[in-house]
């Protein structure tokens, strides 16, 4: 569009042509109505905005323009604590609070915004091992999948190509822990659908050869990739690792060698064994 070509216009300045009001007194006329101006400004809102990011003009209301910027740009604040399913005017942020339970959120038709892009980035806030799951809405996929799951602390954020696909457009990533306290874990990004998850922690097997059970900081429902131990008092040369058991995997035992080190006089071990572990997976 183009700025007003009506009679009476004045000079704002760099030949910008501008509306002036009318002056009794100097005898000069107002700036007159110019159909294609207001036609042009019309339809730019209308057809540009509102109608582009899928409302209905309605006569009276004075909020779609902000409601379609909104959902164009990503402007909406959504906090969630149970499962619900996710508009267009949600499009922003979206927080989500499973610390009541296991949380579902059903994601819009890709195609929802008039084949247009829509963008959501999830943080989820609470430290609880519930679940909450990203489901798709009808045929369409995320990254090719039917659902993703967003494990403590995850952030992730999803857009749609406007047609049946959503795409994790920034790295999805945890920190449980923030200040990498023990015991705790992390999920790194690393380019692919899961991260790369690590969980970590510092105990001591008990004298005497008995081995140590250690409940994990977050369960592992599958792809735990390996486990190791390192000696951090001086005690035991070597630890061993069994991570097998139920599923999701809750715990790991520790073993440590009953006898001192060799050179020790290989007499049984007395004191208990201090080592770090730490286990990783996707």
């Amino acid at each position: 569009m183009d700025r007003t070509s009506a009679a009476n216009t004045i000079d704002l300045g760099g030949g910008k042509r501008g509306r002036r009001a009318r002056n009794l007194v100097a005898g000069l006329s107002g700036t007159g109505l110019d159909p294609t101006y207001d036609n042009d400004l019309q339809e730019e809102v209308v057809a540009g905005l509102i109608e582009y990011a899928g409302l209905t003009p309605v006569a009276g209301a004075r909020t779609q323009l902000r409601q379609a910027l909104s959902r164009l740009f990503g402007g909406g604040l959504r906090p969630i604590t149970g499962s619900a399913t996710l508009g267009l005017d949600d499009a922003g942020l979206v927080a989500a609070d499973c610390s009541g339970g296991a949380v579902t959120l059903t994601l819009p038709a890709a195609n929802g915004l008039n084949g247009r892009p829509i963008r959501y980035d999830l943080v989820r806030t609470d430290s609880t091992a519930n679940v909450l799951t990203m489901q798709r809405a009808g045929t369409d996929t995320i990254e090719g999948l039917t659902a993703l799951a967003l494990p403590v602390g995850a952030r992730v954020s999803l857009g749609s190509d406007g047609s049946g696909t959503w795409r994790i457009l920034a790295g999805f990533e945890t920190l449980a822990s923030p200040q990498l306290a023990t015991p705790g874990l992390v999920a790194v990004p690393n380019g692919l659908r899961t991260p790369l998850r690590f969980q970590w922690g510092r105990n001591n097997v008990p004298a005497g050869g008995s081995p140590l059970t250690v409940t994990l900081p977050q369960a592992w429902s599958s792809g735990l990739l390996g486990a190791a131990a390192v000696d951090i008092g001086g005690i035991c040369y070597g630890f061993g690792i069994s991570a097998h058991g139920t599923n999701p995997l809750t715990q790991i035992i520790i073993y440590a060698p009953p006898y001192w080190p060799s050179g020790s006089g290989n007499s049984a071990r007395s004191a208990d064994a201090g080592c770090s572990w730490l286990v990783w997976g996707v």
